[in-house]
């Protein structure tokens, strides 16, 4: 059951502050009480956590027991030894540092102190509220500026136009695209695969309310990890040319980085950092062959234009490659050829010139230009010769000694997003899918994304998602055209059994604590389907209006649910042993049991606890509004329950004991307010909203 003392409250700013603290093989991140060791997640008390922030924030000094009980334990009343046990959990947890001592050192009279060098970073990040707003910016900014006039030498370059019409070359036969190349539901932004052929990054996301994260695919064994967790929006990524590093663009208006990630051999993390991070845009990069240097397009500031700069990674010393003789111009993509020799440089004007620049990557002058008629969203080089062009509609193969182009066919229903080419000439691509809702299974209450799991697919129809109790199974509700159906699956694996089936309309309503129990609607008719026979049980004639929610009790042996009669509503009681069923209370709607007795809740939603059937009814200042889209049920002595208000899904918790609780606020546009818990309540089910689900592919291009 978590611990109900702290309290959880998301505040809607615009811009919160991000802070990390790095030592020796551990990096711990203050704002979301998350500690990683080599570049995975561990799994700590927060009360552990709360504990390590309050040593590392004091670290030049030692603290009494006294002094920790004040501050971390807020005055609560703890025994010292209690003090001590999170003391020896926390020393279990780090070990020893480099020079072999207690990362946790003590000192007789005079406390704990935290033991090892710290290297603090900060940066602003937009609120999950704002990524919304923002996530989009890199097309606004390719639709909406002005393209630049490039000055190298001094010499303004003035290149005669040439009308350049992309046809379709009959001579090369069309390309096609390949099966997804791995299994991934969600968004995506980029992609790239490591020249062995052996793994591949992209950035995506799976719930609505998280900045796109970067993933990290080994093709082979198809295992999939996520490698950041609280980046605002990662919008480019690239492997280094000998795959044992990464780099990325993470967005965030007023604060772009550009930062890189290095792997062992095994392509663990060993050291993360960033090399940019006070720009106020980047749009896009490109590594030198030797990995010496990255040419790269951003805007220094709101007022700047976005030019092309230079960053060398061996003095991190930034020089400028272009800068704009006109008020309004801009370069925004960048791509460097595989002999390092030429950058291919695109810039726009107006809202649909494109034009792109073919520089000597030592003299930083223009070769050659040539012209484009849309906004695009990709340029690589595909060979010495060739340079493929992605915008929203078409493909393009550009010619670079004859200027002539090639529209790649494709299939026409697939949209290409992004693409990569690795050394060998292998092209990958992104394709836009449809918008669909996913249901995924993430930490309770702290809502980590890092250990999240896609429990559904996209095209999977799943319409609704439980806990199936303590039996270690999910029990899903699908929906093919008029067929309802009801599949048990393994939390272990992918593999589900179908349980029962329908033409009748099912609703999904509460599952026993053992699991082998489902308690649903067929038809609006109250029935128990017994999975390990697969039989349906009607436990209602229908003769009467129910509510429209129903429950098991605690133990699995009874059935509660709403009643009309001529007296208004009651709640039944079915006795699942002896089949009889009697009024356990008057004037209520639904019910739920729990440790201590009942919570009742009446037709206009306000929620009141009775310990018997004969004692009183409480009041507890709750109102959960009678709504499909709202859910409410108990963990112990914890009472978890959602509402919405058209623009919010809000998720809340109390302890019917001690009173406290906490809430968590999200756009109700990207996750539903119906959620599900596990009986420990430290796993929740929940529903990412209209989420477009892109897939990996190959693309073969004839020759």
């Amino acid at each position: 059951m978590p611990d109900s003392s702290f309290v959880v409250t998301a505040p809607k700013s615009e811009v919160y502050l991000n802070e990390e603290f790095h030592f020796g093989e551990f990096v711990f991140n203050s704002s979301c009480l998350i500690l990683m060791k080599n570049g995975e997640e561990l799994s700590v008390e927060p009360q552990v956590l709360e504990l390590l922030h309050f040593l590392i924030k004091n670290d030049s000094r030692y603290i009494l027991t006294e002094e920790l009980h004040n501050e971390v334990w807020k005055g609560r009343v703890v025994s010292d030894a209690a003090v001590r046990r999170a003391i020896s959990k926390l020393r279990a947890c780090l070990g020893h540092n480099e020079n072999d001592e207690p990362y946790i050192k003590s000192a007789h009279k005079r406390g704990y102190k935290f033991n090892a060098k710290l290297l603090r970073v900060e940066s602003a990040h937009l609120s999950p509220e704002t990524i919304k707003k923002v996530f989009n910016i890199p097309l606004l900014l390719v639709v909406g500026i002005v393209i630049i006039f490039l000055a190298f030498t001094g010499v303004r370059f003035v290149i005669e136009r040439y009308a350049q019409t992309a046809e379709l070359d009959t001579t090369h036969p069309p390309s096609f695209l390949s099966s997804p190349l791995l299994t991934f539901h969600g968004e995506k932004t980029d992609l790239s695969k490591s020249d062995d052929g052996h793994w591949l990054v992209f950035a995506g996301k799976n719930l609505g309310f998280q900045g796109f994260q970067l993933f990290l695919s080994n093709l082979n064994t198809r295992v999939t990890k996520q490698l950041t967790i609280n980046e605002d929006n990662i919008i480019r990524v690239e492997f280094s040319p000998n795959n044992q590093r990464l780099y990325y663009i993470n967005l965030s208006i007023g604060n772009a980085s550009l930062s890189t990630i290095a792997f062992d051999e095994q392509h663990k993390i060993i050291d993360k950092k960033s090399l940019i991070s006070d720009y106020y845009f980047l749009a896009d990069f490109a590594l030198t062959p030797d990995e010496s240097g990255i040419y790269f397009t951003g805007m220094r500031s709101k007022s700047a234009n976005s030019q092309v700069f230079y960053l060398d990674l061996n003095t991190l010393s930034i020089s400028e490659i272009t800068s704009g003789y006109q008020n309004e111009s801009h370069d925004y993509r960048i791509s460097m050829s595989n002999d390092g020799a030429t950058l291919a440089i695109v810039s726009i004007v107006g809202d649909v010139e494109q034009k792109i620049s073919l520089i000597d990557a030592k003299l930083h002058k223009v070769k050659q230009r040539f012209f484009h008629e849309a906004p695009l969203l990709s340029v690589e080089w595909l060979n010495k010769n060739e340079i493929l062009l992605l915008d929203k509609l078409s493909l393009t193969r550009l010619n670079i000694e004859t200027g002539s182009r090639t529209v790649v066919q494709k299939p026409d229903e697939v949209v290409l997003n992004s693409i990569d080419i690795t050394s060998a000439g292998e092209v990958i691509a992104l394709t836009e899918g449809d918008k669909n809702n996913l249901f995924i299974e993430v930490d309770f209450p702290s809502m980590h994304i890092s250990n999240k799991k896609v429990l559904t697919g996209i095209a999977d129809d799943i319409v609704d998602v439980k806990f199936a109790g303590e039996s270690g199974k999910y029990i899903l509700l699908r929906k093919e055209g008029n067929t309802y159906s009801l599949l048990s699956q393994e939390m272990s694996n992918e593999s589900k059994t179908t349980i029962f089936s329908s033409k009748l309309p099912i609703s999904l309503q509460s599952i026993s604590r053992s699991g082998d129990q489902v308690l649903l609607f067929l038809d609006g008719l109250l029935a128990i389907l017994h999975c390990n026979e697969q039989q349906l049980e009607y436990i209602h004639s229908g003769d009467r209006l129910l509510a429209t929610e129903a429950t098991f009790g605690q133990s699995g042996k009874n059935i509660m649910f709403g009643e009309r009669t001529n007296d208004g509503w009651t709640i039944q009681n079915i006795d699942l042993v002896s089949g009889q069923q009697y009024k356990l209370f008057e004037g209520y709607y639904s019910a739920l049991e729990y440790n201590n007795g009942y919570l009742l809740r009446d037709e206009k939603g306000k929620v009141y606890s009775k310990s018997d059937k004969t004692s009183e009814a409480k009041f507890l200042g709750i109102e959960i509004m009678i709504d499909k889209r709202s859910t409410w049920f108990v963990r112990g002595d914890v009472l978890y329950w959602s509402i919405h208000d058209g623009i919010t899904a809000q998720f809340f918790a109390k302890n019917l004991v001690s009173g406290e609780g906490y809430n968590l606020n999200f756009d109700s546009s990207l996750v539903s307010s119906s959620f599900d818990l596990n009986n420990e309540g430290r796993k929740a089910i929940l529903q990412s909203q209209q989420l477009p689900d892109s897939k990996i592919v190959a693309i073969r291009l004839k020759q």
